[in-house]
């Protein structure tokens, strides 16, 4: 994921001749950032080539070597749709935000039929063939997800903090939220009666991540009441602290 290559490539930035290098860096998972693409490129002097998907393997999109985003059209038809909600980002000339909609090719257990993936993408309004000589059809960019980095008090990143969820029994839907340096706000929809063994249990697995000097909050909300950005996207990690607090 581009937030853990991110990390790495800060801590091999502070070695000088630190010899490694790649002839290619796969990105996927969340988005790619403009900066994180710049500073990894430059660190392992090498190039990425990003890509976008899901478990539920409906659709998938990756860039060639010119640089493009295509979409294999043999692993999935893909369409596109208005997004439910509204969409803030109109300020790239000749796109406009659509949602992705997939139906798997490829998945021949559990296919899926014109899948909502809740996913967003910039669709050129005047797509150009790539020169690369691929023949499927491409797309102006990914919005997708960003996936934040939790800071700890001692300035170690945390990319993975999310997988708590997944290990905690009883929680239907989860979002952390770190507000200063020193507190996490932990927002949690259960689906069990055990409340504060439910807490205790979360509580453990996020400090056996962040320490004993974290202050973390639990709070039991709906699902209407979890945070979402300005698109309108959820974010299961959403930090208020910046990259660079990990260089002080």
């Amino acid at each position: 994921m581009p937030s853990n290559l991110y990390m790495l490539a800060l801590v091999l930035n502070e070695k000088r001749q630190h010899g490694i290098s790649f002839k290619g860096i796969f990105s996927q998972g969340e988005n790619l950032l403009q900066y994180q693409r710049d500073f990894i490129e430059k660190v392992f002097s090498s190039r990425i080539f990003d890509s976008y998907g899901q478990m539920e393997r409906t659709a998938a999109i990756s860039q060639c070597p010119l640089g493009a985003y295509h979409i294999h059209s043999d692993y999935g038809i893909t369409e596109f749709e208005d997004p439910d909600l509204p969409v803030g980002q109109k300020d790239i000339k000749n796109n406009c935000v659509k949602e992705i909609i997939g139906t798997s090719l490829y998945n021949l257990s559990m296919p899926l039929i014109r899948y909502q993936t809740g996913d967003l993408i910039n669709l050129n309004l005047s797509p150009q063939k790539c020169s690369c000589g691929r023949g499927f059809p491409t797309i102006a960019s990914i919005v997708g997800r960003n996936t934040d980095t939790i800071i700890t008090p001692d300035r170690r990143a945390i990319t993975a903090l999310y997988t708590v969820f997944d290990r905690t029994p009883g929680i239907v839907m989860g979002q952390i939220i770190q507000q200063d340096i020193n507190q996490l706000l932990v927002k949690i929809v259960t689906a069990t009666e055990d409340a504060d063994g439910t807490d205790s249990l979360l509580l453990d697995k996020i400090r056996n991540f962040v320490g004993t000097a974290m202050h973390i909050n639990i709070e039991h909300v709906t699902m209407d009441e979890m945070q979402k950005d300005n698109l309108g996207k959820f974010k299961v990690v959403i930090s208020n602290i910046p990259y660079e607090k990990i260089l002080e």
